[in-house]
């Protein structure tokens, strides 16, 4: 933590790093670095899109490589060839001096965390900043915030809860709990949702909007099994009519799909996704670096519409590769297309799994089968058992958001399947204590309130 405090330390003003219009700026001698970056509304919302800007770069916490990583440590992805950072994953092999760990999960995160922690003291103790646009702002750091610790506890289990920037508060912070953690992302989330604005025809997606709030709310009391109140969040994202089933499968990762949310835009400097480099091979003769594994492919139905687009093959030396195919274009800069946080499809399918467990089968049923029918497949009878509708959600959640944001292993670790898909998955390399990676070595020397994860002591 304390590599991390150094590195963000210097002030405010660096905020605005991440936009190139500000760098050079100094605050006025009569300005603090907070009181500068915090005086008027276009200084403060060039604060907030630095944070954007930095997810946009490819530092390996927010774009292809934490999704391919998640994707390889669950049973989506396998690489074809020897990788000594990508086997230790795929194995589930990791060690608490992991670097990929420390410094692109751990590092990124908390880097980010301090962004938002930042903008969001430096928005409160604003007068300069008008209070429409501070309210917005403040929802937009609170949304990052949520999401961000949304993915530090499902990587780590119970973390240190930093809210504020103060180097000697956070150095010794011990770890929470996962139910605190949870509850900050909850209570952040749902503060959003007040803070917001309601998203407007044209508007664009890269900025997160009420609706975006609701839509990871619903996905947040899910995992946390609230399932009225992940209902009730869905169905006014629903309800808004703002978003729809994007009927051409090949339409719905683009910056014009009608199904995206949220959508995180590249700065300048990164003007590419990278998914598409490193997944599709550059030659039909070429062996793909990473495919879908078998029992992937054996979870989609027959005629099911999202294999044929959203995964290609190639015959290499006899043998058919599966790759993924959701991010296609490698042009540059790449305006066609961005990567989705948040998307209509995965909204329809947490109310969908809300509905079961509260025994309405049959509003269950009419969220699948919306999904289903855009992927061609037969509608579900509402005489379905619960228990083989219950599969049915898993598989659709599993073939719909495949590769995306590491969806299939936070859903093998909180529906409690993650030992029994893995164990036989993996075979001996799988373990109990997997299922949370390990707390780097460098951060407990640093601050010795950090405990480690079981299994990696």
């Amino acid at each position: 933590m304390k590599y991390l405090l150094k590195m963000v330390l210097p002030g405010f003003v660096l905020l605005l790093a991440g936009c190139s219009a500000f760098v050079d700026v100094a605050a006025p001698p009569q300005l603090t670095g907070e009181e500068y970056v915090f005086s008027s509304d276009e200084t403060a919302e060039q604060s907030v899109r630095g944070l954007y800007s930095k997810m946009g770069q490819q530092d390996n916490f927010s774009d292809c490589m934490f999704s391919l990583l998640l994707s390889l440590m669950s049973d989506d992805l396998v690489s074809t060839a020897a990788s000594p950072t990508r086997d230790v994953f795929q194995n589930n092999s990791l060690l608490p001096g992991n670097t990929m760990v420390t410094n692109n999960f751990w590092r990124k995160g908390y880097e980010y965390i301090y962004h938002a922690n930042a903008c969001l003291q430096g928005l409160q103790n604003s007068t300069g900043v008008s209070a429409a646009r501070n309210k917005q702002l403040t929802g937009e750091m609170h949304l990052m915030r949520a999401f961000l610790y949304y993915h530090m506890v499902n990587l780590f289990g119970g973390v240190p809860l930093q809210t504020g920037i103060d180097y000697a508060v956070n150095k010794e912070l011990p770890r929470a709990s996962e139910k605190e953690v949870w509850d900050l992302i909850i209570a952040d989330a749902v503060a959003a949702t007040q803070e917001l604005g309601s998203y407007v025809a044209g508007d664009v997606k890269t900025r997160p909007c009420k609706e975006a709030a609701l839509a990871f709310l619903s996905r947040v009391q899910l995992y946390r099994q609230h399932w009225q109140q992940a209902i009730d969040a869905a169905t006014k994202v629903i309800n808004s009519r703002m978003y729809v089933i994007e009927e051409n499968l090949s339409g719905v990762f683009l910056t014009t799909s009608k199904e995206v949310i949220w959508q995180l835009g590249f700065n300048s400097e990164i003007p590419m996704i990278m998914q598409a480099t490193t997944y599709i091979p550059a030659s039909a003769l070429l062996r793909p670096q990473l495919t879908a594994t078998a029992s992937l492919m054996a979870a989609f139905e027959a005629g099911d519409m999202r294999q044929k687009t959203w995964l290609r093959t190639v015959i290499v030396g006899g043998k058919n590769y599966y790759y993924p195919f959701k991010y296609i274009s490698r042009a540059i800069p790449n305006i066609t297309e961005k990567i989705c946080f948040m998307r209509l499809a995965e909204v329809y399918l947490n109310r969908a799994e809300a509905y079961l467990h509260l025994g309405n089968i049959t509003a269950a049923v009419a969220d699948v089968n919306l999904i289903r029918k855009r992927a061609n497949l037969p509608a579900l009878p509402d005489t379905i058992s619960a228990a083989s509708l219950e599969k049915t959600i898993a598989n659709e959640r599993r073939v719909e958001m495949m590769f995306e944001w590491g969806h299939r292993w936070y859903d093998l670790k909180r529906t409690s399947q993650a030992n029994a898909v893995l164990g036989k998955e993996k075979g001996s390399y799988w373990q109990p204590s997997d299922q949370l990676l390990p707390i780097p070595d460098e951060e407990i020397q640093l601050n010795p309130n950090l405990v480690q994860n079981p299994g990696y002591q």
